[in-house]
């Protein structure tokens, strides 16, 4: 109002979009998020518009190239909404017959070692991981380090160019979902 804004881009992330979107909507101003990726956003708000693809997309794209190359498959998500959602809607297109392991953690989490473990155990042949790239390298690691040669798939998050060195060490392969514009 004092600026007299006319339109607004950004932000990038889905909860700070959807705090923002009832603004936009009551004062009839298009809000457009270029990365949220929440498909909350735009629900009842013809004002609030994301971009980017929705977590649930993301997920039964990803659930439609596993259903074709594997059939053991581990999840390991962060406890978070956006996570929730992805492991949600991928368990929904893909099926529970095929995931042997479904493991959230927190957000805190540096240890990965049990749960790699049980993913080694349910004789997973890949590793779905829905978290952001700080966390994947993490897990990616320690599954080196235990000597555990899956397959790995992750979500556009997890496009960061850091994560890319620890990938060239990988003796398996990666797949990672990504929009195009």
């Amino acid at each position: 109002s004092v600026d007299k804004v006319e339109y607004c881009i950004g932000d990038m992330f889905s909860s700070t979009t959807l705090a923002i979107a009832p603004l936009a909507k009551g004062h009839q101003k298009l809000l457009i998020s270029p990365t949220a990726s929440s498909k909350d956003i735009s629900e009842d708000n013809i004002y609030a518009l994301s971009v980017f693809p929705s977590e649930s997309y993301e997920a039964r794209l990803i659930a439609d190239f596993a259903k074709e190359k594997y059939s053991r498959i581990g999840v390991l998500y962060e406890k978070v909404a956006a996570a929730q959602v992805m492991y949600d809607s991928f368990v929904e297109a893909i099926g529970n017959d095929s995931i042997l392991c479904g493991l959230p953690f927190d957000s805190n989490t540096i240890n990965f070692y049990g749960d790699l473990h049980k993913i080694k155990q349910a004789g997973c042949d890949v590793v779905y991981l829905i978290t952001y790239s700080n966390k994947a390298v993490q897990i990616i690691k320690q599954a080196q380090e235990l000597n555990i040669n899956v397959d790995f798939m992750g979500q556009s998050a997890l496009y960061d160019p850091s994560l890319f060195p620890i990938l060239q060490t990988l003796s398996t392969h990666f797949y990672l979902t990504g929009p195009i514009y």
